[in-house]
């Protein structure tokens, strides 16, 4: 950005100032002011500001979907179940006459034609309810979102309007030997904060955050909030029932109601940037030079004046608090100042400065001390919630610690019971096994046995049928010139053919 001013300083310097150092007066003028008692104070300070991004979007992406729940609220059919008299019942439903049937001491008679003349009846009003659990939790997130927000907007809206800026305080007292000049300027200069303008960087996430302050606002403040004032708040952690899991709009209400409870930082932050406050030689020669002019346009412009008189001679330097802070070395290297003198001044000096040290201080101190009180209720709020929902959620912690130490011990009776059924079903199989194998090994002994038997009792039946038969098959044999099978059952065979 162009510096529209520097022009006109050089001007100054090159056409006023170079010009106006070889006139007599200004020679004479500023020798007074050199030497007179001039106190000069400047400061330049400038807030930087800097916004928590997250907070801002988290809001900005909800507040439409809380718009249209608003906009769009749950509701239901009430009913209230009256007994009224029957000049003021509005209305005769199947439930009245079910009600007159069951309770006959209100009716007064019954005429004979068969017509019924209560004296009392039911009467049922319905009527559109918000008292839902969604619509209380809209209302209360409302609510809480409201504070969220304005705690924020409004510290860093007041922050911005402490003590900034540049300041230029000049009081000096000039002993024109016929006159005393008395100067005293105080010259401010302020940035305007309203709109942000001077802080570029910035202006849209402070924009953003005006809009969300006069947005949630005007919705902590529309109808559906005063319809839902008789019914209660909800508490953290919020029932997550089928239209605020299932719901795209209240899920989005859902999330953003997890973000300001999980949200442990302030969102915003405020930096001081100050200016060295020391009056260099130069910024002190452009304070006399400005000054001086302002002597001569007054004087220009008196009626009456007295003719000044230049023969008085030039005033010698004294040596101040100024020039002790911005030109100590030349203090030591240039001038001509004894140990006493330097000491004697710097502590009348200090004994002044630390007066005024001790306002200033003063001030700035009460001012911290606003600014902080405010920052610090706002931590504590925040803090406060925090700690409910720590509190909260530890308490669910336990729940579920308990939860899983009864289902850990149930799961471990319940693993030694079936450990002790898997050995006790493994022992009554190996037991039947063992069973088995034994049955097996009986049984194939008695067939062995029987075998054994029959065996025996088949070779002694062939060796008599061979001692009967021997002639014979032996002459077989030897006309079929083939050997023959001596066995019992063959024997037998050969004798009965």
């Amino acid at each position: 950005m162009e510096n529209v001013t520097e022009e006109l300083y050089k001007r100054f310097q090159e056409n006023f100032v170079a010009t106006a150092k070889d006139n007599p007066f200004y020679k004479y003028y500023y020798n007074l002011l050199d030497t007179g008692t001039v106190y000069s104070k400047f400061f330049n300070r400038k807030l930087l500001k800097e916004i928590d991004e997250e907070w801002v979007t988290a809001v900005e992406t909800a507040l439409p979907h809380i718009q249209y729940v608003i906009d769009h609220p749950r509701t239901f059919i009430e009913e209230d179940r009256q007994i009224v008299s029957v000049a003021v019942a509005k209305k005769f439903t199947v439930e009245s006459i079910r009600h007159m049937a069951q309770h006959s001491e209100m009716v007064d008679r019954i005429k004979p034609d068969g017509m019924v003349e209560p004296n009392k009846v039911l009467n049922i009003f319905k009527e559109e309810s918000l008292n839902t659990y969604e619509n209380r939790f809209i209302n209360t997130l409302l609510k809480e979102l409201r504070d969220f927000v304005n705690k924020r907007a409004e510290v860093i809206f007041e922050r911005s309007k402490n003590e900034d800026g540049v300041r230029l305080d000049i009081d000096g007292t000039i002993d024109n030997y016929s006159e005393v000049v008395t100067y005293k300027l105080e010259m401010r200069i302020r940035e305007k904060q309203t709109d942000m303008s001077n802080d570029k960087e910035n202006l849209n996430i402070f924009n953003r955050v005006s809009s969300l302050h006069r947005q949630v606002n005007d919705m902590a403040s529309s109808g559906f909030m005063l319809s839902m004032m008789p019914y209660p708040l909800v508490k953290h952690p919020v029932v997550k029932t089928n239209a605020i899991a299932k719901n795209i709009h209240y899920k989005e209400c859902y999330n953003l109601w997890n973000f300001i409870h999980s949200y442990e930082r302030i969102g915003y932050k405020v930096e001081l940037i100050e200016q060295d406050p020391v009056i260099n030689k130069k910024f002190e020669e452009d304070i006399y030079n400005f000054m001086l002019l302002n002597y001569v346009i007054l004087r220009e412009h008196m009626t009456n004046k007295d003719i000044l008189r230049l023969d008085k001679g030039l005033k010698p330097k004294e040596y101040t608090v100024n020039y002790i802070q911005q030109f100590v070395k030349e203090l030591v290297y240039e001038y001509d100042i004894s140990e006493s003198d330097l000491k004697q001044l710097l502590l009348s000096e200090l004994v002044k400065a630390q007066s005024e040290k001790r306002e200033i201080l003063k001030k700035a101190e009460e001012i911290k001390t606003r600014a902080e009180g405010k920052i610090k209720a706002a931590e504590e709020n925040s803090l406060d919630s925090w700690n409910t929902f720590l509190k909260a959620q530890k308490q669910e912690t336990d729940v579920k610690e308990e939860a899983e130490i009864s289902k850990s011990t149930l799961t471990k009776r319940e693993k030694d019971r079936l450990r002790k059924a898997k050995n006790q079903k493994k022992k009554q199989q190996q037991k039947e096994q063992e069973e088995q194998r034994r049955l097996k090994q009986q049984k194939a002994q008695e067939e062995r046995i029987a075998a054994e038997k029959v065996e025996a009792k088949a070779s002694g039946h062939e060796e008599n049928d061979t001692g009967n038969g021997g002639a014979e098959i032996e002459t077989v044999t030897a006309q079929n010139d083939r050997p023959a099978k001596k066995t019992g059952w063959f024997a037998r065979f050969r004798n009965k053919t």
